[in-house]
């Protein structure tokens, strides 16, 4: 069933613009700093057609009705909040090597779909706390089985992603030709996506090198919701300021406690030629829309900013990065945020890591362990009474800690043993070999 919303934001990676078809972008063919004091370069969209162009962004800014999803309604608390002058996802959770993958989603409209399943697999390794290690969502799952339009790459609702979570989950994939994963992405070229449509669904894993189950890889979220500037007041004056820096302390605290959002932008022409720097539009029509995901947040040069992961490959912007203005609603860019919370009991990974590192130490353990002496296994930030490691002087033989009322596992190289929980330091080291 077509996931139609009561909004009309529609990110389509694809969509009309008042020009013909047949235009072209301006290439750039030097590098030079923009009147927006940006640095502006060939990259790998430069010289696209419009017609081309349109495969890559997309989305109808119409909000209305937005109000009765679910959603954060920002207040004036959140002006009170202290933050960061900068924040980066990959720095706060370097356990999560997913935060800083860049997609590239080809000839199809699906920055949504790509969007989506990043913010979800980052939050699933963000919540587990690295016991599910790196799992991959798949964007052609949420892509493929959203059903509606006859050419799906013809665009979807940046919600649509953590809507299918929360209800029917997804399962795991990895980009284009990865191999990873129950489904990886797979509406690259532009014969795969003129073709991609619901009838692709057939609910059963495309890649049966992984050994996974369609049914039994499904990961599910607890719930989804919205922010952003949509779903403040706009009291005038003074105060109108104020409601507008809360909704940006707002994104910032949701961003740094639970991990990256969907973003959504209007998309212009120069934005295509984005090498460095903290962009502003500054030249060009408007092609549609785009949705990004978002990781962080910093200054440069006095001009404050969201640092954004893309969808557009590494040879686009800063190795695939934007650092885009924050703060002045600039572009649409902070009137509506959305993301989901896992629900890591119903996760198939997840289950298992538990059992794996809390019970005991199987043979999958010892061969995870092999070399590794002293290497624990259980994750490094959280203080149990039991651990399995590989310990005893052996690389090969895991061996199990149970420690009595009152201590914890001390996962320091020095200790690798039981003490007395409130002396236990060593509980947020890192992963690495003793």
């Amino acid at each position: 069933m077509f996931l139609r919303a009561s909004m009309f934001f529609f990110s389509s990676c694809l969509l009309i613009s008042s020009c013909s078809a047949a235009s072209t972008l301006t290439v750039v063919h030097q590098e030079h700093i923009t009147s927006g004091g940006w640095l502006a370069g060939l990259t790998s969209l430069s010289g696209l057609s419009h017609e081309d162009l349109r495969r890559q962004a997309g989305t109808v800014l119409d909000l209305e009705g937005v109000e009765n999803e679910p959603h954060k309604v920002p207040s004036l608390f959140h002006n009170k909040l202290v933050v960061p002058a900068y924040f980066d996802a990959r720095r706060r959770w370097p356990h999560c090597p997913s935060i800083g993958r860049i997609y590239e989603q080809g000839s199809c409209g699906a920055c949504w779909a790509l969007a989506g399943a990043a913010v979800i697999s980052d939050r699933i390794c963000i919540a587990s706390k690295n016991q599910t290690l790196e799992i991959q969502i798949s964007p052609q799952d949420a892509l493929i089985c959203s059903g509606g339009v006859s050419n799906l790459c013809t665009g979807g609702y940046p919600k649509t992603p953590y809507v299918m979570y929360t209800g029917n989950g997804l399962v795991t994939g990895g980009p284009y030709l990865s191999r990873k994963g129950c489904m990886p992405y797979e509406a690259f070229t532009r014969v795969a996506a003129d073709s991609t449509n619901s009838s692709n669904c057939i609910k059963s894993c495309s890649n049966s090198a992984s050994g996974k189950v369609y049914k039994l890889d499904k990961h599910y979220g607890s719930g989804w919701y919205a922010m952003g500037n949509r779903f403040s007041t706009n009291p005038g004056g003074a105060a109108e300021k104020l409601i507008r820096e809360s909704v940006v302390k707002q994104i910032q605290y949701e961003l740094s406690t639970n991990g990256p959002l969907t973003v959504g932008i209007y998309f212009y022409k120069d934005f295509v030629n984005y090498k460095a720097g903290v962009y502003r539009h500054v030249t060009g029509e408007r092609v549609g829309g785009h949705a990004m995901k978002l990781i962080g947040w910093g200054s440069e040069n006095k001009s404050d900013y969201w640092l954004l992961a893309n969808s557009w490959g590494t040879k686009w912007g800063s190795q695939g990065f934007v650092k885009f203005l924050r703060g002045e609603n600039h572009l649409g860019i902070e009137n509506y945020l959305v993301t989901a919370l896992p629900q890591l009991d119903k996760s198939p990974t997840a289950a298992a890591a538990t059992q794996q590192t809390s019970i005991s130490c199987d043979a999958s353990s010892a061969e995870f362990c092999a070399g590794k002496v002293g290497y624990a296994v259980h994750p490094p930030d959280v203080c149990t009474a039991e651990w399995c490691y590989c310990g005893g002087g052996s690389s090969t033989a895991p061996k199990v800690v149970s420690c009595p009322d009152g201590q914890s596992f001390d996962a320091d190289p020095s200790v690798y043993g039981c003490a007395d929980t409130d002396n236990v330091n060593a509980c947020k080291t890192t992963n690495s070999a003793g």
